[in-house]
């Protein structure tokens, strides 16, 4: 029976997790970009039509495009939170994935893989 190589498992631990991570990162940068351009792009009409007097006399309708910037910003949020998630699930699985092998490995006996989130 070989032993664990703890070095090894640390450092294949990291570079699991660093490329996960990198991938994620670059996927949720875009969405929040394309998504803090869309909520920029709406405060702006709303301070036009502020400066324009769109809104004066009509509370209503100021409201109306406030609330739907205050959801716009809330699912913004939510999905970056669940997007953030999903990462760490990723993370889970798949060092568990990497330290479940290098147990069989150093032992010679594959063990059952966990179950995945």
């Amino acid at each position: 029976m070989a032993s664990l190589d703890t070095g090894a498992l640390i450092n294949s631990i990291k570079d699991v997790a660093s490329g996960i991570v990198q991938q994620d990162v670059t996927t949720i940068s875009g969405f929040a970009q394309d998504q803090l351009k869309e909520l920029a792009q709406q405060a702006e009409t709303i301070a036009a039509m502020q400066v324009a007097g769109v809104f004066e006399g009509n509370d209503e309708l100021r409201d109306h495009f406030t609330s739907q910037l205050e959801a716009m910003t809330k699912n913004f949020a939510r999905t970056l939170q669940g997007l953030a998630i999903i990462t760490v699930e990723k993370l889970i699985n798949a060092v568990l994935d990497v330290i479940t092998k290098a147990i069989g490995t150093a032992t010679g006996i594959a063990l059952p893989l966990p179950g995945k989130i």
